[in-house]
């Protein structure tokens, strides 16, 4: 007797640099779009009997694997109980991206920052792990979803903790004034411009006024105006190709 089992390979990217978390001493190397590779780079990291690997299915017509990702011990067994329901319950036909995942596992509906984030770093996922979060794989899709997530995390980075405490802490203050310059100085700049011009300088205030008297839109358009173009620019640099989207933002 003879047995004939199907085991046709298929292409994959390889294992890259990651891109949108780049960085200078840490590991370079992010997630593939094969789960299984996903899967071993996180197993390089965490060696333990403890790490576990629970796999799902969900979307009607692709029928795309996901892979639950926690430490036995240290994540909630609540939590996931919860996630893995939530994830039986995605009604999608197809799941294409993790921003497909997002919304289902998500607490709160009406938050404005998600309590779910994503990252393509195998050695961000197993620190995470190790904290007691929860990861989650999707077959395809080179990024893993994280939950719980906090918005602070936004500012860190894997460099910092290759730095000494204090110069990581001085590195962390910039990121949150850099955050708070680009999301408030222009509301704050047409406030005093507008309602309290007392607290700008006179040379400075008469260059405003002369600025204004040549321009026929008031002072809350131009900032509009300002802020849509940089996003036209960012846009244009991020979608369009190499050649053309670095002459079209300079």
């Amino acid at each position: 007797r003879a047995v004939a089992i199907s085991a046709q390979g298929f292409q994959t990217r390889a294992v890259s640099e990651p891109e949108s978390e780049s960085n200078i001493k840490g590991a370079h190397e992010a997630f593939s779009d094969n789960i299984r590779t996903s899967m071993s780079l996180i197993r390089r990291r965490v060696k333990s009997p403890l790490l576990r690997f629970e796999f799902l299915r969900a979307g009607r017509l692709g029928d795309i694997e996901l892979c639950l990702v926690y430490i036995e011990g240290k994540t909630p067994e609540k939590m996931r109980s919860q996630v893995k329901e939530k994830l039986k319950k995605i009604k999608l036909d197809l799941i294409l991206t993790s921003g497909s995942v997002i919304p289902f596992i998500a607490k709160s509906k009406g938050a404005f920052f998600s309590e779910a984030s994503t990252t393509e770093r195998p050695d961000v996922l197993a620190a995470k792990v190790n904290e007691g979060r929860l990861g989650v794989l999707i077959d395809g899709v080179p990024y893993a979803v994280i939950v719980p997530a906090l918005f602070i995390e936004n500012f860190q980075t894997v460099d910092d903790y290759e730095e000494k405490p204090y110069f990581a802490m001085c590195q962390r203050w910039i990121r949150y004034i850099a955050f708070f310059i680009a999301a408030f100085l222009p509301g704050i700049y047409v406030a005093a411009a507008i309602f309290h011009s007392e607290v700008l300088s006179r040379p400075l205030l008469l260059s405003l006024i002369a600025s204004e008297e040549s321009t026929p839109l008031p002072l809350v358009s131009e900032m509009l105006m300002v802020i849509i173009m940089f996003e036209i620019l960012r846009e244009a640099g991020l979608r369009l190709p190499k050649a053309i989207g670095g002459a079209v933002s300079i």
